[in-house]
């Protein structure tokens, strides 16, 4: 589901990004469960998350990514 044009800019295999990209998601997660640099992680989670609707586009998933935006956002203004 990576635009073609962003494929092109992996410096690494797409295998070794989508693993790279779910320890990113796994780490933010911890620390906003265990309520530890919540303001780091949501503005961590937040930027992951609009690099994620810029290469990825516009389809089906892009509703629940601006909501998870929307709520990390929400996370960073008020940690």
């Amino acid at each position: 589901m990576i635009q073609p044009w962003a494929l092109a800019l992996l410096p690494v295999s797409l295998k070794s990004a989508m693993i790279g990209n779910a320890m990113l998601d796994v780490l933010v997660g911890f620390f906003l469960l265990i309520d530890v640099g919540v303001l780091w992680a949501s503005l961590l989670g937040a930027l992951h998350l609009l690099i994620v609707l810029i290469v990825v586009g516009i389809n089906g998933i892009t509703t629940r990514d601006i909501g998870l935006l929307a709520g990390a956002l929400a996370l960073f203004v008020n940690a």
